[in-house]
């Protein structure tokens, strides 16, 4: 009799099993399809700005400057619990998606060293590193006083008033999928129009490479971040691999144009800034020492990599 009763628990318990897994799954397509969707956009607005800031004498030679900003910016309005609890996959969308791919730490960097000889490169160097800390913590602050960032009104210890809490949460996502559809369906018939149109498909190449980058970055982040206390291992090898594979890129590359493509969206967005500077600022309220060890050790080490690839290079040459 033991073993006729044990048999369908084993059973159900293999069946409770798929079905975690499947979970598991269908929610880790949805939340790639949500990093590939804002990431896009993320990096049409780099090459915009990049674009208006370019023929400007005032930003030096490093128009990274603005777009780094922004998303140094955004990244910091969108840092509210409130809002990654309730819109956990928009939040995952506008800092991941959107912001991951608007900065670039990749780039930066190439520019500093390209132009080695430039009299501003101690201002580059250090607006480099200030400019998104300021921006992330001006972003919060502003998001302090914004609706998604105040104290809920309502105590929601009772189990009723959590159970509504979590209800609505639930609720969200389906609001949530409907936007990201949205997103998709606008990009789309926008990439359409853009393929049969006058538009220069050497942007709509780097738009397209984007999510190559974002994509791993995501990943990495995801499994690595929280392995060493105060010092995001994934963030900072993401930035790392894609300062060094944008650098080969530079120094090696026959097909400018191609390379252009693969090290302006993929590398552009593998490497990012904004969360750099936000990990920073979150590793400052717990461990100060770290907190500086992480942000001037990310920079130290990919110029340093940079520096010793371009040196390679020429020996080879």
């Amino acid at each position: 009799m033991a073993e006729i009763q044990q048999k369908p628990i084993n059973q159900q318990n293999e069946e409770i099993v798929k079905v975690n897994n499947s979970k598991v799954f269908i929610d880790f397509i949805i939340q790639v399809i949500t990093v590939i969707a804002f990431c896009l956009p993320g990096v049409l607005i780099r090459i915009l700005l990049l674009n208006l800031t370019s023929k400007h004498e005032i930003f030096i030679q490093n128009s990274d400057f603005l777009p780094n900003s922004v998303g140094s910016f955004v990244m910091g309005i969108f840092q509210s619990p409130d809002f990654k609890s309730e819109f956990s996959l928009m939040h995952l969308g506008i800092t991941v998606g959107f912001c991951g791919s608007l900065t670039t730490f990749s780039s930066w960097i190439i520019g500093i060293l390209v132009k080695q000889e430039n009299k501003y490169i101690a201002v580059d160097i250090i607006c480099g590193i200030i400019l998104p800390l300021i921006f992330v913590y001006m972003g919060r602050k502003l998001a302090d006083i914004a609706y998604f960032s105040r104290k809920k009104q309502k105590i929601i210890n009772l189990p009723q008033q959590q159970i509504e809490a979590n209800t609505q949460i639930k609720k969200n996502i389906y609001y949530e999928i409907a936007v990201i559809v949205f997103i998709i369906i606008f990009e789309i018939i926008g990439f359409s129009i853009a393929f049969s149109s006058y538009f220069d498909l050497n942007y709509l190449y780097e738009i397209l490479f984007g999510p190559v980058g974002a994509l791993p970055r995501y990943i990495m982040s995801t499994k690595l971040n929280n392995l060493i206390s105060c010092f995001q291992l994934g963030t900072f090898l993401s930035n790392w691999f894609g300062t060094i594979i944008a650098f080969i890129l530079e120094v090696t590359c026959i097909q400018k144009s191609i390379c252009y493509q693969i090290q302006f969206g993929s590398m552009g967005s593998l490497s990012t800034v904004s969360s750099w500077a936000n990990d920073t600022i979150n590793n400052f309220e717990k461990n100060k020492f770290r907190s500086l060890l992480y942000n001037l050790g990310t920079f130290g080490v990919c110029i340093v990599s940079a520096i010793i690839v371009n040196e390679i290079s020429k020996i080879k040459n």
